[in-house]
């Protein structure tokens, strides 16, 4: 990563593991110069751009860069090799962005060397005009000035100052690629058309008698240089936003661009360059990124099958915005994602922040930050660029002075998350049996996509632990909360061994003390009942070393009085827990049950062989075997003992006799990526004793029905339901009333969205209602679709915020074969016994599964509904 304000050195954060997090930082090369910034990887050799202002500018190149990272040593200047040492050494816009293109060859720009200034000076006359240095600040920041293109001397090339040039890794074979750009520092190439996008900063300084005219005066730039040679408007002409108003949104500009702005200090009255009209001679911007934002580096994300975000990210630009430096209240400081036309890659259909709060209280309002923000406040971070790891997750360097980090930012599904509440369960009592409440279900985990080969866990500074099978479910299915499983079956002694790994990414939503998992063996293979099981309970122990603690029980009753240590389950020593890379992790060595066991040595004198025990099962044999376990979650009290639980579940692993003592990949993926908890609050009081209580028994499962029966959908059964094509297409709703909740089912026959929505101050009136909204999903979501939830402030996607009045709780989302459902809970939402919602849809471009990007206007306007709670059955009259 390039780092702009980190002077001296150039370093590498190497990650020997793959955990996400560098194990290490090593100076690669000291003292280079003043100014080292720009860097670019190329076939093993790593190439730095090298300023030392009004000296020297001077590209190098450091090959087996690898031998100096591994072997965590410093290269000196006899180890660098120069590419070129003769591009202009400015101090204005003289770091030099440099990036090797899809052709193999160097990019490299020479910015503008002033803020606002000619460019055609001439002739070329080694750095001086009308006897002054160009390079003198007086004369950089005097408009009126006149800078001359470069050369350091006979035998070397003309740089012209606000262009991009390209040449051969070995500096040879210049050409100019673009001219009129005042200062790029980030390039990238769209991966299909192969043709150039890159960033822009515009000009100060648009009128010294008037700060508050000069803050929102030009806008940043986005170009994409179609044609090579082309002319991008700088110093004459610059780029307005959509819409034609500059004050108008200006910590979020709409996609798109606007008229242009003519320079007011060298082209008024458009005497030197047209700005505006159909014949132009130079090539605007493509999206207007705000005024004095400071685009910095960007990259095209590539997704590919496994990558760490959906699909919906592939094409998209991630770029990086600085920050202004003299803007009366600061503006930028964002990472803003540039979705384009998937018809027209030159042209924006939606610009979002990706990253925000680098201005204090920026959470990435059209608005701005939140309170609004006062002049001359310090930021919080200042991005500076963009990379893409293999694994598909993000780094975004940053260079505010209070952080100087990189940081790896990874896409994780959305997670229904819970809080403990009297409704989640209390504490079991020592005398007291448990009941039936909670979820109970029998989970096949799935294999975990690009872990075919075997995958890794990370714990923290305890290093990777590496596993042949990982698999992982859903629960409950729509959740967005995953079990991950990742186990090898191994031979230890005599005995075989499950060692494993129980992996929950974002448990419970948040790295804190509030809630437990437990898991083992039932008495019986395939058995449900906890009495007999022998389980482990991991709950989060912030405070602690490893931020997590497990212990291990012998369930012998049904209350905790008959809560036992247990001997014979586990390996000793074996039962760790850790809080890592967002996750709560625990590894064990489970002893297998003894029909997993070898046999025995056969007995020198022949016997009758018994009948086979029921359940019995020979492990080494072609077709596959199968284990079952318990697994259980549930919540903690304000005080820290445990809850009752809120799903139980069954849990059947396959396993063939290729899975015994069976080789791991060394390059396999990790599931956790990412540092251990930071800053975590204060470690809960223990429990009393003998309050720990085991997982309660299974619960019986919701209602069940058949496709055919009326009313059902997704094989749950509803009080009302009804069909219609009011929507413009086939839209079936499903209700029931439950415990004061209503369940509410959608589905449609679509390819877009579909939404359901209700307005309790203005019931049927979509403006100001909270929205329940399903799209289909193509990439990241289990169930080929996503859910989200919105309050719609205005009729566009941009202003959707969180929902004011109802609290959504998602059930289960599908989509096969163009049809598409989800259902949900929500309190019963009026005081009246009758409501009126609407519903409908319209079309879908895909977008973030957590976001309204991609949404089309509704086919029609919203029909309506009234549903009715009369006496807990739930009805749809014909009006309300």
């Amino acid at each position: 990563m390039s780092f702009a304000g980190k002077p001296q050195s150039i370093k590498a954060a190497v990650d020997l593991t793959g955990r996400g997090e560098a194990d290490y930082v090593v100076t690669l090369v000291a003292n280079l110069s003043s100014m080292p910034n720009g860097i670019a990887w190329n076939g093993g050799s790593l190439f730095i751009a090298s300023l030392d202002p009004y000296k020297s500018c001077t590209l190098y190149r450091l090959d087996n860069v690898d031998t100096f990272a591994l072997g965590k040593k410093a290269a000196s200047l006899a180890d660098l090799a120069v590419v070129r040492d003769d591009l202009p050494f400015d101090f204005w816009h003289g770091w030099k962005f440099i990036r090797f293109g899809p052709d193999g060859n160097l990019y490299v720009p020479i910015g503008a060397d002033c803020n606002a200034c000619r460019l055609d000076g001439s002739p070329p006359n080694n750095g001086t005009v009308d006897g002054e240095l160009v390079y003198s600040v007086a004369n950089s920041g005097n408009t009126s000035h006149v800078t001359a293109p470069y050369t350091k001397g006979p035998g070397s090339p003309v740089w012209q100052f606000g262009s991009i040039y390209r040449m051969a890794r070995d500096g040879s074979s210049i050409a100019q690629v673009a001219s009129g750009v005042r200062n790029t520092v980030g390039f990238d190439w769209h991966p299909d058309t192969g043709k150039l996008y890159f960033t822009d900063n515009g000009r100060d300084n648009w009128d010294l008698t008037d700060p508050n005219v000069t803050d929102n005066r030009p806008d940043c730039e986005l170009n994409v240089a179609t044609e090579e040679g082309s002319h991008f408007g700088f110093p004459f002409c610059h780029t307005g936003p959509a819409g034609g108003d500059v004050n108008f949104r200006p910590y979020l500009r709409l996609p798109g661009v606007g008229p242009q702005l003519v320079d007011p200090d060298l082209n008024a009255n458009e005497t030197a360059m047209t700005c505006n009209g159909p014949a132009l001679s130079f090539k605007p911007a493509i999206q207007a990124m705000g005024p004095h934002t400071a685009p910095l580096g960007m990259r095209f994300y590539r997704w590919s099958p496994g990558a760490n975000f959906p699909q919906a990210y592939d094409r998209s630009i991630l770029l990086a915005q600085h920050g202004s430096w003299n803007r009366q209240r600061p503006i930028g400081a964002r990472v803003m994602r540039v979705t384009l036309d998937s018809t027209d890659p030159t042209r924006i259909a939606n610009f979002t922040p990706f990253l925000s709060g680098g201005v204090p209280g920026d959470k990435g309002a059209i608005t701005g930050p939140d309170p609004p923000i006062q002049p001359n406040t310090a930021y919080n971070g200042r991005p500076v660029d963009v990379e893409q790891l293999p694994d598909g997750s993000l780094l975004v360097s940053d260079d505010a002075p209070s952080t100087g980090a990189v940081y790896r930012v990874s896409y994780h599904e959305p997670v229904t998350c819970r809080s403990t509440t009297a409704a989640a369960g209390r504490k079991l009592q020592e005398d007291e049996h448990e009941d039936d409440d909670g979820m109970n279900m029998t989970l096949y985990p799935s294999t975990i996509p690009g872990t075919a080969n075997g995958c890794a866990v990370n714990l923290g500074s305890s290093g990777v632990q590496r596993y042949r099978r990982c698999v992982r479910s859903e629960v409950p299915a729509g959740s967005g909360r995953f079990v991950q499983l990742a186990t090898s079956f191994v031979t230890v002694g005599s005995q075989r061994i499950l060692r494993g790994a129980l992996v929950l990414p974002d448990f419970a939503c948040l790295d804190s003390a509030n809630g437990w998992v437990g898991f083992g063996l039932p008495a019986e293979q395939g058995g449900g009942d906890m009495t007999g099981a022998r389980v482990f309970i991991t709950r989060p122990a912030p405070g602690t070393p490893t931020g997590a603690s497990a212990t291990d029980y012998k369930l012998a009753g049904t209350s905790v009085a008959y809560f036992q240590p247990t001997s014979g389950f586990l390996l000793p020593g074996s039962l760790k827990a850790y809080q890592s890379g967002h996750a709560l992790v625990t590894t064990f060595d489970i002893i297998l049950p003894a029909p997993f066991q070898p046999r025995s040595p056969p007995s020198p004198r022949p016997r009758p062989r018994p009948p086979p025990r029921r359940g019995t099962r020979k492990l080494l044999q072609a077709a596959p075997s199968t284990l079952s376990f318990l697994f259980a979650m549930g919540d903690v009290n304000a005080v820290g003992a445990m809850m009752r639980h809120w799903v139980t579940a069954r849990v059947f692993i396959p396993y063939t006799a290729a899975d015994l003592d069976a080789t791991v990949d060394p390059d396999t993926p990790v599931l956790n990526r990412g540092a251990g908890p930071k800053g975590l609050p204060p470690a809960s009081p223990p429990p009393p004793a003998g309050a720990v209580s085991p997982p309660p028994p299974p619960a019986p499962p919701l209602p069940t029905c058949q496709p055919s029966e009326p009313c059902c959908l997704n094989g749950v059964k509803y009080d009302a339901c009804q069909t219609t094509t009011n929507a413009g297409f086939s839209y079936s709703q499903f209700y029931a009333v439950s415990g004061g909740a209503l369940r509410v089912g959608i589905k449609a026959i679509t390819a877009g969205w579909i939404a359901w929505a209700f307005n309790g101050g203005n019931q049927g009136h979509m403006l100001g209602a909270d929205a329940f909204f399903a799209r289909p999903c193509a990439s990241g979501c289990p169930t080929g679709a996503s859910t989200v939830a919105f309050n719609l402030a205005t009729y566009s996607i941009n202003t959707f915020t969180a929902p004011a009045d109802i609290s959504f709780t998602p059930t289960g989302s599908g989509s096969a074969s163009g049809t598409l459902s989800a259902s949900f809970t929500l309190p019963w939402p009026s005081a009246t016994n009758t409501i009126k919602i609407n519903y409908g849809g319209g079309p879908y471009s895909g977008g973030s599964p957590t976001g309204a990007d991609g949404m089309g206007v509704h086919s029609v306007f919203p029909p309506t509904a009234c549903v009715s709670n009369a006496g807990g059955t739930a009805s749809m009259p014909a009006a309300c």
